[in-house]
């Protein structure tokens, strides 16, 4: 049986190749084919002549993408809208079976044509738009309508689903429902190799016992907060992050931060810590590859900041709890199901962000027990562990597409 996946995410394509960022064959395209027999990927792709460093091969046995036009928006969805009818028309036409990753306009286009045409389909819920168009995260004048919009939108697609799998274990559930008779789970696209988890505590250990010095004013090593995200959108609030970190300092707290992300926006970012006089504080890194640098990255940071107005299950923030970090972050989309409440903060809110930084510090004694138990629950994202519901869940999508040919 040939499935179709459709997401939101863009690619670069070099002749008959597809690369992504972080979305390559043996990492994440492979796992479809424990369900289906071939999988056929519906998403945009950049034509270029060489892939970007850093990306990694998204095709190979098994998985191959119809490639609709790189755009952006609503305004590229109506420029390019012909050509995006045609492409989704021919994937629902060559394919059997349907899986959409929303939200999202692609997942939404392919949606719309299997209702018209009765077609049963599955969903994988990775997020929540009426959190990721929130006020300050996109800038655009349509934003109220098109976040409106997109929920209405992914509220329906959940409804009609035959099954749906949800990154989070209540959250997202409850904001969108699934129907009474489809089969349901939860699973994250965060999949951890068995090396993300740290088995030995005692450098982590001997990190945390030197917080509480190593954060006054005077000391020579300062404590290092930590972010991974990009710049390219502030869904992840980047800005708040610089902006929590000069109260701290104002307060007296020996603490840098050191950003791993790039985009678009990080000259915006780098003005605006000079701007608040911390920009010698803060340590732009750019964009590091997935893997052994970013574990050496969280290995060297003492406190990990996640404070985004968006989230489904952030992958980076998983990451660390794995290499024994203790968590700041906002309490959205499914974080709180992993974080205790007194790391929690309101997002887009410097103040409370700096506030809890600055309580966690002055309760380093509380952060041992924190960070084991931070290890603890991030082995719960191992390979081993998901793979089980992913594949139970594409069987069953299967299943459910084999009987209703029979009906």
């Amino acid at each position: 049986m040939r499935v179709l996946v459709a997401l939101e995410s863009h690619f670069v394509s070099c002749g008959s190749e597809v690369y992504s960022e972080n979305l390559g064959y043996g990492s994440f395209w492979n796992r479809y084919l424990k369900g289906f027999d071939e999988v056929i990927v519906l998403a945009r792709c950049q034509e270029r002549d060489e892939p970007p460093e850093s990306f990694i091969l998204s095709t190979g046995p098994g998985i191959r993408f119809m490639r609709l036009p790189d755009f952006h928006g609503a305004g590229g969805r109506i420029k390019h809208g012909k050509r995006l009818h045609q492409v989704t028309a021919d994937a629902v036409q060559l394919t059997d079976a349907y899986l959409l990753r929303v939200p999202g306009m692609v997942g939404t286009l392919v949606g719309n044509q299997l209702r018209r045409k009765r077609r049963r389909f599955g969903v994988e819920v990775v997020g929540d738009p009426w959190d990721s168009l929130a006020p300050g995260c996109v800038q655009s004048r349509f934003r109220p309508i098109i976040r409106r919009k997109a929920r209405y939108d992914l509220k329906r697609l959940c409804g009609d689903a035959t099954t749906a799998a949800y990154v989070t274990a209540e959250t997202l559930q409850r904001r969108y429902p699934p129907s009474s008779n489809a089969f349901v789970t939860h699973y994250s696209s965060v999949e951890l190799p068995n090396s993300a988890v740290v088995d030995d505590m005692s450098a982590r250990k001997k990190k945390l016992a030197s917080i509480a010095s190593r954060c006054k004013a005077g000391s020579e090593k300062p404590v290092i907060l930590g972010f991974i995200g990009t710049f390219s959108a502030l869904y992840k609030a980047p800005h708040i992050h610089i902006q929590a970190l000069q109260r701290l300092r104002q307060r007296g707290v020996n603490a840098v931060l050191a950003m791993v992300g790039e985009g678009q926006h990080q000259a915006e970012l780098e003005a605006v810590a000079k701007r608040l006089g911390v920009a010698g504080e803060v340590e732009f890194l750019g964009r590091l590859p997935a893997g052994e640098a970013i574990f050496d990255f969280l290995d060297h940071i003492d406190i990990f900041l996640n404070a985004s107005i968006q989230e489904g299950l952030p992958r980076a923030m998983i990451e660390a709890m794995a290499r024994g970090c203790p968590v700041v972050a906002s309490n959205v989309g499914g974080i709180p199901e992993l974080i205790s409440a007194r790391f929690l903060v309101p997002p887009g809110d410097a103040n409370a962000l700096a506030d809890c930084i600055e309580s966690a510090l002055t309760q380093s004694h509380e952060l041992d027990a924190v960070a084991q138990r931070n290890v603890l629950l991030a082995s719960d994202f191992r390979q081993s562990v998901l793979e089980s519901r992913r594949t139970t869940h594409y069987l069953e999508l299967r299943r459910r597409t084999l009987r209703s040919w029979n009906k």
